[in-house]
This record gives C-alpha cells, structure tokens and sequence, in this order.
C-alpha cells in the first residue's frame, strides 16, 4: 500500500514523505486514538526509509527492497509489540530485540526500522531506550507509536519528533469503509460513519459487530419506554444492559454515545417537528410517534438528559461507583420524561 492509497491526513502524509526522503531525523513519534490507522502509517513511513528511490509519494514500491517489504521478508524492519500475555513489553525483550540489534548493520537496505507500539512500554522499558532513541547508530529509525503522547515519559517525548493524526471527516470515513466492503449499504454506511467519531478503525469494527444494531434498538427501547417505567424498572430491568458491559471500557463509550444522539434526535423533533439530518434516521417513525405523544417534553427537559450523561462520564473517570452511577443517570433521565 502506498501513502495515496490512504484516505486523508494530508499534512501527515507531505511530512512522512519529506522525513523518508530527506532522513535529517532518526526517532519518530505516531499518535491518535486506537483505530485511528496509525499502524498504516507508520509501515507506509518505514517503507520509504527502507526504499532504494523514494520520491515525492514515499516509497516507489518497484525496488527490491519494496518488493521485499510488501512481501513481509524484509529483514531490515522489526515491529515490537508483542507483550506476551502481559500488560507491557518485557523489558529483557527490548534489551534483546532493540539495544542489542541497533548496532548491526542493515542486511539489505541504507536503513534499519524498529516500529514499536509506546502505548506497550513501561517506565522501565522507556528509560532502557532512552540512549537508543538519542544517539542511535547511522541509519538506525525508530518510529514509536502511542494513543497520546501523554502515556510516554518527557524524556522519551523530548528525544522524538511527533507526527499527531487528526480525526477523519465522516466522507473520508465513508470512502475507507466503502473500500473495505464495497457491498455495504447505504443505510449501514451512513450508521457506522456517524457513530465512528471520525476513526475509522471504529467504523469498521461497527460494521463487523453484529451486536451493535441490536445494542441501538436496546438502548432506543430504554429511553422511550422511561416515561412510562418506575423506579424498579430503571435499577433492575433498564440497566442491566449496563450491568452486561460494565467491564467493556470501548462498548461502555458506545452506549453513552448512542444515548446522546438518541436524545439529540429527540431533542430536534421537540422543537421542530419536520427536522432533518437525524442521527438515527432508521429510527424516525419511532422517535416521532414518541415525541407525538409526549407533548409536555421540552428541549430543556432533554438536555438535562444529556448533562446526566457528561456527568456520569466524568464520574467513571475518576473511579465513582459505577451502579451507582449509572442508575443516579436512568433516574434523572426518568424524572425529566415523566409528565
């Protein structure tokens, strides 16, 4: 794959492409969110270090070296990834793939690439790297790859030149999701782009998630069936859906976000009727024939609704009860859609 084959992060790709070609630099630094594609990026970018003629659009993916790399039995490029099961790097691991390889010399390229995932590095494993990633030998890359580049050490950070990947727009998430299943519907398509947050990595694992329609159609039936249910209800039946996926991080951030454009949909219908452009527009019949019949609903009322869930976002952020949390939520959200 070549950099134009990537869909957007445009500025990303004219400064990957310079560093590849005119190599003043030795230590790099990927960041973006999980999903966000920073591994094709960073191949892509050691690929142009390893190429024998990259040009203006990185590597010219016709030299032995690229069709060595393209085939995946380059031996001049290393990923360090693997923890083995635990929750960082081993140590002895970078000793012995890292520090004590760094001084051999290229088998077939002017170059040698370690790509290493930061997010994987401990304390400890940082500062083994620290001397590496400062005076490294000619022709020695890193490229360090980290969801922020928060989680790595000021010492690692200030020893590496950072490239930061932006969300994509929800056309760009459209085009690669397209790309990868040409077969999508336009429906599905429109669902998943909307829901991604603009990575693209969330999009189409959505698109793979045959639980995620379902979820959608769970948590609609919560929200709209709030006017009518009791206490009971909310901290028994209404969040054991919460209760099944407490101990999964991502899916939890997918459920308040489902909330929030369930509710930014009401809230639109509340105030104009014929609203376009809804989230889940599969759902209008629904959400209007609730609105319909629950007049007394104002766009205020709603919006508490959706500080209920900045609130108990922020909460779970700094270790709050989660039950607790959660059911405070379901129990504001009721009192604001009763009559």
């Amino acid at each position: 794959m070549a950099f134009s084959e990537l869909c957007g992060q445009q500025k990303i790709k004219n400064r990957l492409i310079e560093e590849s070609r005119l190599r003043r630099a030795n230590s790099f630094l990927i960041t973006g969110p999980k999903g966000i594609g920073k591994h094709s990026f960073a191949e892509e970018f050691a690929r142009g270090f390893l190429c024998e003629s990259p040009d203006v659009n990185g590597a010219c993916g016709k030299c032995n070296c690229c069709i060595y790399f393209d085939n995946g039995t380059h031996p001049d490029i290393k990923r360090i990834e693997d923890t083995n099961g635990k929750k960082y790097i081993p140590v002895d691991s970078i000793k012995t793939e890292i520090i004590s390889d760094v001084d051999n010399a290229p088998q077939i390229a002017s170059n040698k690439v370690f790509i290493i995932n930061g997010d994987k590095l401990s304390n400890e494993g940082q500062n083994a790297l620290l001397k590496s990633l400062e005076e490294p030998p000619k022709g020695v890359i890193f490229i360090l790859l980290a969801s922020d580049s928060q989680v790595l050490l000021p010492t690692v950070n200030s020893r590496v030149i950072e490239f930061k990947m932006d969300l994509y727009s929800v056309s760009e998430i459209k085009e690669i999701l397209s790309k990868a299943n040409p077969e999508i519907g336009q429906s599905e398509l429109d669902s998943a782009a909307d829901f991604s947050a603009g990575v693209p990595g969330k999009a189409l694992n959505l698109i793979n998630d045959d639980t995620f329609g379902q979820l959608r159609e769970d948590l609609l039936e919560i929200i709209l069936s709030l006017p009518e249910s009791g206490y009971t209800d909310v901290i028994v039946d209404k969040y054991k859906l919460f209760d099944d996926n407490k101990k999964d991080k991502d899916r939890i951030e997918e459920i308040f976000l489902i909330m929030a454009w369930i509710l930014g949909d009401i809230m639109k219908l509340v105030a104009f009727p014929d609203a376009e452009g809804l989230k889940n527009e599969d759902f209008r019949n629904k959400l209007e024939q609730f609105t319909s019949s629950h007049s007394y609903l104002t766009t205020g009322r709603v919006g508490n609704c959706l500080d209920a869930i900045n609130e108990v976002k922020q909460g779970l952020q700094v270790n709050s009860n989660y039950e607790g949390q959660i059911c405070a939520m379901l129990l504001k959200m009721m009192k604001e859609f009763k009559k």
